[in-house]
């Protein structure tokens, strides 16, 4: 079976128990040493890759927002809600997913192939 659209949980991967076995899916996937210590001094808890790579998208479009509004600042315009949304069309960062660029087709960066194996996501290889 192949899944498609929006990733699957851990939570998700327990209730569909067997039935997840040898699923297919693409899942934004983040092996970050450097955000998995943050996120546990942070929040205190563990994290897997799966969930690192939910907290990278929040991450990274925060920072995106933060760097247009920058850029503005830095040319002497205004941040408005329309400076700030024209910025946005064009302005590029660097994210744990790799380029952010979101007046553009969306990047693939940060997803990987996976397969359930014994109720847990892993790597296809």
């Amino acid at each position: 079976m192949i899944h498609v659209g929006d990733g699957m949980s851990e939570e998700d991967l327990k209730t569909a128990g067997k039935g997840a076995e040898g699923l297919y899916a693409a899942q934004i996937w983040v092996d970050s040493p450097r955000l998995k210590s943050a996120y546990e001094r942070r929040f205190g808890a563990d994290a897997n890759a799966l969930h690192l790579g939910l907290v990278a998208i929040g991450y990274d479009w925060v920072k995106h927002v933060q760097g247009a509004a920058k850029q503005l600042r830095d040319q002497g315009k205004v941040v408005s809600r329309k400076t700030l949304g024209e910025a946005l069309l064009t302005f590029r960062s660097e994210g744990y997913l790799g380029q952010q660029m979101y007046g553009a087709a969306p990047l693939a960066s940060g997803e990987k192939t996976m397969i359930v194996r014994y109720s847990r996501y892993v790597p296809v290889e």
